[in-house]
């Protein structure tokens, strides 16, 4: 008796056990109309010839496959040349292009294949791999460097940093130069733990700031002779940020709200939470995203629900993702979104904001530590 009795409980159990998960599986898995969303533009402009150009090391791109096929389907659409480099594939690819370190030696590879393939004047809007498309409704000409501007980076939110793996540029003489010779940097680094081409951009942009600026700068290289990990040189980027913000000022005409400059402007900084800013890191939100979001970094297959930095998790109902159906209006409906992961400006906003003040903080705790403020 008492056993037929328990035998039903433990069924009934089961039974809606198995119904939550199913309810919870299709909760979870709605999705959201991106007619909702999605507002679909024409370009306006078209007096810019715009590129969009990956740079990789390897063919196998597997991993990178989101990201990649959402920009080759956004580029066909709004008819922006997309290029995507192996660097490996071709034979005897740009040989004076000898940097031992691969994340230096690809801004000679850009360089040099501007000069071979671009026009001057030509706009390149340069991306890491796994940089992808989250909301295909915005057009690149809202982000290109304008007037004397020649090349616009950006301020990461997590840390200290200017982006390595994602500029805006202007194809000139100008850029190409400083291009090679950021690349050039990886023979003047310390035989430390350096941080590679991200770390090594802050101590070359000194280059380009007033004489009378410098001079504290063998403060910061001490810390990065010394350094033995990220912290090191996270203490190392504050120090150089610290300068770096110092001679932005020195001529007020040349610094915005969001946005500082170097050498006359044309070299343009966008604060950390500027609108203008047109890709920021997936994993910041915990993959929540809303309408003001374009492009998103760290969309690598291999993190995807991942236990440690970088984990997210796929927004969009990527199997139904259709290439040819790119170049035509019909493209939008390859961003088929999961409604979990999509929310407010305002709660976006203020997750980047938490993180932002959370950063600000740890500048100013690095900066007493890196010694710069007793000079």
């Amino acid at each position: 008796m008492h056993g037929r009795f328990y035998l039903k409980v433990s069924f009934l159990l089961i039974f809606f056990s198995f119904m939550i998960i199913i309810i919870l599986h299709n909760i979870n898995n709605q999705i959201h109309p991106n007619s909702n969303i999605i507002v679909p533009q024409l370009r306006v402009n078209t007096s810019h010839d715009i590129k969009i150009v990956t740079i990789v090391n390897n063919q196998n791109t597997e991993n990178y496959k989101v990201a990649i096929s959402t920009i080759k389907c956004y580029a066909a659409y709004f008819k922006y040349d997309y290029i995507l480099i192996n660097t490996n594939g071709i034979k005897g690819l740009y040989e004076e292009c000898n940097q031992k370190d691969y994340m230096y030696r690809r801004h000679c590879f850009l360089a040099r294949y501007m000069e071979d393939n671009f026009k001057d004047g030509d706009m390149i809007l340069v991306l890491d791999a796994d940089i992808g498309i989250i909301n295909p409704s915005y057009v690149l000409e809202q982000f290109m460097p304008r007037n004397n501007e020649e090349i616009i980076f950006y301020e990461r939110i997590f840390n200290h940093e200017i982006m390595a793996g994602s500029f805006f540029l202007r194809n000139s003489d100008y850029t190409r130069k400083f291009l090679l010779n950021w690349a050039n940097y990886d023979s003047k680094h310390p035989k430390s733990f350096d941080g590679r081409d991200n770390v090594g951009l802050h101590y070359f942009l000194l280059d380009y700031i007033p004489d009378e600026f410098k001079r504290k700068k063998k403060t910061c290289y001490k810390l990065w002779e010394r350094s033995k990990n990220w912290k090191d040189c996270s203490v190392f980027v504050a120090c150089l940020k610290y300068i770096i913000n110092h001679a932005s000022s020195y001529e007020k005409l040349l610094v915005g709200d969001d946005y500082y400059t170097l050498d006359n402007g044309r070299i343009k900084i966008l604060k950390k939470g500027s609108q203008k800013v047109w890709v920021r890191d997936v994993w910041l939100t915990d993959s929540l995203w809303s309408r003001n979001d374009f492009m998103l970094h760290g969309l690598k297959q291999d993190t995807i629900g991942y236990f440690g930095f970088g984990s997210w998790h796929l927004p969009i109902k990527f199997e139904e993702f259709d290439l040819n159906s790119c170049h035509s209006v019909n493209y939008i409906n390859n961003w088929v979104y999961y409604k979990k992961y999509f929310t407010t400006n305002r709660r976006v906003r203020s997750l980047l904001n938490e993180t932002i003040t959370q950063t600000r903080k740890l500048y100013q705790e690095e900066l007493k530590k890196s010694g710069i403020l007793n000079y």
